[in-house]
C-alpha cells in the first residue's frame, strides 16, 4: 500500500523528470512526489514509512 503526493512546481503544475537513466518506466516521464505512507507486509518483510522523496510514472504492459 502506498500514498504519494506530487510535489507542486511552477504555476501549480507537477514536477516531472524525463530521460532518467534508471527510470521506472523507460519512455515515460516520472512525476516527483513525497510519500505520505508506504507499507508492505509479506515474504518476511514488514515496512512502514513516509515523508521520503518518491516518484511515479505511467506505464504499459507490452508482449515481447
Amino acid at each position: 500500500m502506498g500514498r504519494l503526493t506530487a510535489i507542486e512546481g511552477q504555476n501549480g503544475g507537477e514536477v516531472t523528470l524525463s530521460g532518467h537513466p534508471v527510470a521506472v518506466a523507460p519512455g515515460n516521464s516520472g512525476t516527483l512526489a513525497c510519500s505520505e505512507h508506504v507499507a508492505h507486509q509479506g515474504h518476511g518483510l514488514d515496512w512502514q514509512f513516509g515523508g521520503h522523496t518518491a516518484f511515479y510514472s505511467a506505464f504499459q504492459y507490452e508482449a515481447a
